[in-house]
């Protein structure tokens, strides 16, 4: 007894360990597996806070990928390629290149869980060295009702103009003639301006 607790415990062991008992607790759900625009089918998967745990075994199915257990390490094979996922760590073999992972690889109930974008990321190295060079991604959760699109806003009416009156040129006055005076008939008359005397043959 004494000498099992003065063993020192790997701290991925507890971490995998924690990971493992909280999983037992969650609800298991499904995401479609797309390669590029084309659906391959459905993925099975746990939430685990903010990460998404997905099966290995299910991912490999459906891209015609063969899989083995050996003991603590599942294997993964594609044409004369093959990663190798070791439970608990947090790395995995991609021939004999050795490749992070941003967290451990789970046997859980069966199936062995890895964290979503590490999934992605091992799948399209091992089939790209493979040459099936593919596009792979997960789609939103299977299940989950698709909100409607939302209607484009209507477009507002136009605002009404109201035509401005008719701007009328100003009436010019009329010019008042000057009355016309008649003319005096005196006027017309001659005028006889001075009488001129003199003697003609005698007379006056």
């Amino acid at each position: 007894m004494s000498r099992l607790l003065g063993r020192r415990v790997s701290p991925v062991l507890i971490l995998a360990l924690m990971i493992f008992f909280s999983l037992a607790a969650l609800a298991e759900g499904a995401y479609p597996l797309m390669a590029g625009d084309r659906r391959l089918g459905s993925v099975s998967a746990v939430k685990q806070g903010a990460d998404l745990l997905v099966s290995l075994q299910d991912m490999a199915s459906l891209l015609g990928l063969d899989t083995a257990v050996k003991g603590d390490t599942l294997v993964v094979v594609s044409k004369n390629n093959k990663m190798q996922f070791v439970s608990g760590a947090s790395a995995a073999w991609l021939d004999v290149e050795l490749v992070p992972m941003a967290a451990p690889c789970l046997d859980w109930n069966g199936k062995w869980m890895l964290e979503s974008k590490a999934a992605i990321k091992m799948f399209t190295l091992l089939l790209t060295r493979s040459g099936s060079a593919v596009t792979l991604s997960l789609g939103p959760e299977e299940g989950e009702a698709t909100p409607p699109p939302t209607p484009p806003p209507a477009p507002k009416p136009a605002a009404e103009v109201t035509p401005a009156p008719p701007v009328l040129a100003p009436v010019p006055k009329p010019v008042a003639e000057k009355p016309v005076t008649p003319a005096d008939p005196a006027e017309d008359r001659p005028v006889l301006k001075g009488i001129r005397w003199g003697e003609e043959s005698g007379k006056l």
